[in-house]
């Protein structure tokens, strides 16, 4: 309690004194989960967004969730991001602090509460404290990073070389990256990520093709997820979502996401009904290789402040 206490009294400090873009709100889902022979209710996710000018240029951004722990080992170990970015001629970006890791992958850019049935080779640490650049060029973005490795719990010493390119070109919106995961010293496993989506005006079709290997081992079909997700938008209230995935692991013996030797796919389907725009019911049904869930429960947003 004392630090849900603490971080809305930060809040209220920081508003009067902040620039002048502001945006608070906060998001929380909850559902009731049927897993196998398991059911139960349970809070997803409950988080505070952030975003605020400070001038010159600069401006901060950050995500907090409320719902996990904060231990004096890691401080930011309830925060998603947390960073401070300039921009010079609205073509240069140089961020600092805990940032989103650039990874080529629709499903990835997705907050957490927006995501269901996630792939078990993206369930890494894509928050990671370090530098980024980026350049826009027309309808492009391109984004260089180093920052630490999503294997910290390895050697927190470790690093991560990012590589990202965002564009569009009609319906086609790709995002791709070629990311360098240092998992032992000198020792990096290396992700050729490719996420398209192509957008059109009541259907997206999403597909991600996620491509591994590591050092001593360079077959990238030895280690891959592919994704797809389909999303037809039926009314201004109602979404039907097709899900699909595929993925294996015949290379890395180590990887602590996927046991090695592992092969498994998803099938599923959901429903996504607005009654109004801040609040989202869901339904889904999925059915993973060895096991069928099925959820159904709400997502709000709340809008704190907004100037």
């Amino acid at each position: 309690m004392k630090k849900f206490i603490l971080f809305f009294a930060a809040l209220t400090f920081l508003v009067p004194v902040s620039g002048q873009n502001v945006e608070l709100s906060v998001v929380s889902r909850a559902s009731y989960v049927v897993d196998g022979n398991e059911s139960h209710f349970q809070g997803d996710d409950l988080c505070v967004n952030g975003y605020g000018s400070l001038g010159g240029n600069f401006s901060v951004a950050f995500r907090q969730h409320l719902n996990r722990p904060i231990t004096q080992a890691d401080l930011f170990q309830a925060t998603d991001f947390a960073f401070v970015s300039w921009i010079y001629d609205d073509r240069f970006e140089v961020s600092a602090g805990k940032v989103t890791t650039s990874y080529g992958s629709i499903e990835y850019d997705k907050a957490i509460y927006d995501v269901f049935g996630l792939a078990q080779t993206l369930d890494f640490d894509c928050f990671l404290t370090g530098l980024s650049l980026g350049y826009k060029y027309g309808e492009n973005y391109f984004q260089a990073q180093l920052t630490r490795s999503p294997y910290l719990a390895v050697d927190p010493n470790l690093v991560a070389i990012n590589f990202g390119w965002r564009g569009k070109a009609g319906v086609w919106n790709p995002v791709w990256s070629c990311n360098f995961f240092e998992y032992a010293s000198g020792c990096f496993q290396n992700h050729l990520a490719f996420g398209n989506q192509f957008a059109f005006d009541h259907f997206d079709l999403n597909a991600d093709l996620l491509l591994r290997t590591r050092t001593g081992h360079l077959d990238y079909f030895d280690d891959f997820t592919f994704l797809g997700e389909m999303v037809w938008r039926a009314t201004e209230k109602f979404n039907i979502v097709g899900r699909f995935s595929y993925e294996k692991n015949g290379s890395f013996e180590d990887d602590p996401l996927m046991e090695y030797g592992t092969q498994c796919g998803m099938l599923g389907a959901g429903l996504h009904y607005f009654p109004i725009p801040n609040l989202r019911l869901h339904a889904y049904c999925l059915t993973r290789t060895g096991s069928n869930y099925f959820t159904i429960g709400a997502t709000w947003n709340l809008s704190l402040l907004k100037k």
